[in-house]
């Protein structure tokens, strides 16, 4: 009768909670993309919050790992109640995830094409922003885990598989998808019809929890294979779907809830039903609760619905009367270890209004750091063309300094060489004046000489001539 309870405001609301239905752990996805989790049966203690490296979109619970996808579309997984350590799944690190669910030890996730994948490009480089809307967009269904009941669809031989594996004969997928403890179950296949309720169920069979499969190959108790489920044709496509440990609770547009498997503590919500059934029974609902179901989900032995005016309920062995809580209401409703668990929110504030305005809140983040980065890449464009400009300014004035030296050098050569020629020219013409000078003394040596002997033969004449005189 005391309501506890747990939240934040901004990017700390809460905006989905997910459970086994049968344990006690409820995971948290925050509006800002947080991972937390509490324990239903502990319900003072504070959610402890895991330090992930990534933004979270969708989480889903197992009796003993936890798998959820990033806002763009990645795929990891964590085992033990701890979660301690999450893997990557490496082998579908090209694939684009968009809706995941756990069942006791298997797992179903639903993925884009490889055509839709950016060819498959790495999850580094798709944008946050580019998460495909679920349900609606036509995908590709993988199961791992465990397959001894045929909960994973491949078919026999039944087997355990560690790594994700397409399951035959379901094409594209483009409604919603559910995991009880042994069995699986996948809604709007394509090629069945956008307008009609198409279900398609496989793995353990007991109490009916896979619906009525007329062209089911079952096995003992194992349908290994997916098969068509029967429903009513005039209900419309399926927009929720659920799956507990022995039974599946299905809302179609319609409003109707229709249900089938166990029925031991009254969760089908069928005063009429039998203690077990294959065959779909509507659900019986309050008056102001039909047509308004948003939310579904199931427990071991219960199930719980919201309404869209917030009103909770329930069936089963686990029952929850409607109350009102204050000015608050419900939005969404799990069942952990015997508790339910509600997503209450304050006045307008849905789940949806606080992602987006988280998301908005975001993407202006994003704007104004990409506005910063593109201020600052064009001043770093700007500041590396002032450079480069002042570079080639600095070149081309290294290249006239350059030119200038070289014309001086050039000119120094011309001057150099004129100044040689001037050089040889006066060595030549004072070569040409001691040559003509000596020239000049040996011809008037040659004169003197030439004097001396006319004066020497003048005198031996004139001695001859005495001689001859005295003779």
């Amino acid at each position: 009768n005391d309501l506890k309870g747990m939240g934040g405001f901004g990017d700390a609301a809460p905006v989905r909670i997910a459970s086994n239905g049968d344990g006690p752990l409820v995971c948290i996805v925050t509006a800002g993309g947080q991972l937390k989790c509490c324990c239903s049966v502990s319900p003072h203690a504070l959610p402890w919050t895991f330090p992930l490296k990534v933004l979270v979109s969708e989480v889903a619970v197992g009796s003993s790992h936890t798998a959820l996808i990033t806002n763009q579309g990645g795929l990891f997984e964590a085992h033990g109640a701890a979660m301690q350590k999450w893997s990557f799944q490496e082998k579908c690190s090209h694939r684009r995830f968009c809706a995941v669910a756990c069942g006791d030890a298997h797992t179903m996730a639903a993925a884009l094409p490889c055509n839709s994948s950016r060819d498959g490009s790495t999850l580094g480089n798709i944008g946050k922003d580019d998460r495909p809307r679920w349900p609606g967009t036509p995908c590709e269904i993988f199961t791992w885990g465990t397959g001894k009941a045929g909960q994973l669809g491949l078919g026999w031989p039944v087997r355990n598989v560690l790594v994700p594996k397409p399951v035959p004969g379901l094409a594209l997928v483009f409604g919603p998808l559910a995991c009880g403890m042994h069995h699986s179950l996948v809604a709007g296949v394509e090629g069945c019809g956008r307008d009609e309720a198409s279900l398609h169920s496989f793995g353990w069979t007991e109490h009916g929890r896979l619906g009525d499969c007329p062209e089911a190959q079952v096995e003992g108790l194992v349908q290994a294979l997916p098969s068509r489920v029967s429903l009513p044709s005039q209900e419309g496509t399926i927009r929720l779907l659920a799956a507990g440990a022995q039974h599946t609770v299905v809302v179609t547009c319609s409003g109707a809830l229709w249900s089938f498997g166990s029925n031991e503590f009254g969760q089908l919500g069928c005063a009429s039903a039998p203690f077990s059934t294959r065959t779909p029974q509507r659900m019986d609902l309050p008056s102001h609760a039909l047509g308004h179901v948003t939310r579904v989900s199931c427990g071991t032995t219960s199930t719980i619905a919201v309404t869209a005016v917030g009103d909770v309920l329930s069936w089963g062995g686990f029952a929850l009367s409607g109350k009102q809580l204050r000015q608050d209401y419900v939005e969404s409703a799990v069942l952990a270890g015997g508790f339910p668990v509600l997503l209450v929110r304050s006045g307008q504030l849905t789940a949806d209004a606080a992602r987006s305005a988280v998301e908005q809140r975001r993407r202006q983040l994003e704007e104004q750091r990409r506005a910063a980065a593109e201020e600052a890449k064009a001043k770093a464009d700007g500041a590396r063309e002032r450079e480069g400009q002042a570079v080639l300014e600095a070149e081309a004035e290294v290249q006239r300094m350059q030119m200038e030296m070289i014309a001086a050098a050039q000119a120094n050569i011309l001057r150099v060489a004129e100044a040689e020629a001037l050089v040889e020219r006066v060595r030549r013409l004072r070569a040409a004046d001691e040559q003509r000078t000596l020239e000049l003394a040996e011809q008037q040596e040659q004169e003197r000489r030439r004097e001396l002997e006319a004066q020497e033969r003048a005198r031996q004449e004139r001695v001859l001539l005495e001689r001859m005189v005295e003779e």
